[in-house]
């Protein structure tokens, strides 16, 4: 069950609890609780840590979508609103949006890596494991996902974060949320001296605005 992002955290929690015991009255079983760090199109963040509290309480899992914002967590001033990210049990983040990678690095952290591994590792006789050797007891990437092929994502990953570092990363994100603050206010100040009403909201790197204007039809 999704809700609208204009409901109060305490009102997403009563009713976030009340939608898991209506469906385990209705005989289904709730999996997880999902939380976002920073949409794409509004860089909305859920409050992470009350998601967290109600994962735990129920027993269910906790995944946080941070497929741009989650690396936010190496900017020191924007860090804080992350808080609570570090109880979730799985995060999906792209490093190919803040992180400065080529397309595509798409990656997912998950805390407890031996049912990570159990839940893909599969013993097919033609991916068998050396028990002898320098390659014995290797851990096999195909062991972790769906995919028995894929591309070397790691490698462009690891060669930016030795080149640039988390600091300068971190530097350049919260480099944007200033442009992101910088152009919300030039809106504002543009709504002062203009005919008609312009509504703005800057979070994360991203600043969305509307321009209506008076006695216009909507479309």
């Amino acid at each position: 069950m999704s809700f609208p992002s204009t409901i109060c955290i305490k009102s997403i929690s009563t009713r976030s609890t009340r939608a898991i015991a209506q469906d385990r009255n209705a005989g289904l079983a709730p999996l997880l609780v999902v939380g976002t760090a920073g949409t794409v199109d509004t860089g909305a963040v859920d409050d992470l840590a009350s998601l967290a509290a109600i994962a735990a309480r129920e027993k269910l899992w906790f995944h946080v979508d941070g497929a741009i914002g989650a690396l936010a967590i190496l900017a020191p001033d924007i860090a804080p609103r992350l808080a609570g990210i570090e109880q979730a049990d799985s995060i999906a983040l792209d490093f190919h949006k803040w992180g400065q990678v080529p397309y595509d690095a798409g990656f997912i952290l998950v805390r407890d890596g031996t049912l990570h591994r159990d839940m893909f590792a599969s013993p097919a006789a033609y991916l068998r494991r050396e028990t002898r050797g320098l390659a014995a007891g290797a851990l096999w990437p195909c062991d972790f996902g769906p995919d028995l092929s894929r591309g070397f994502r790691a490698l462009k990953t690891w060669f930016t974060l030795k080149v640039y570092g988390t600091e300068a990363l971190g530097a350049m994100i919260s480099r944007t949320c200033e442009l992101a603050r910088y152009l919300e206010i030039k809106i504002a100040t543009a709504a002062q001296v203009h005919a008609g009403r312009l509504e703005h909201r800057a979070r994360h790197d991203v600043c969305r605005a509307r321009h209506a204007v008076a006695g216009a039809a909507r479309a």
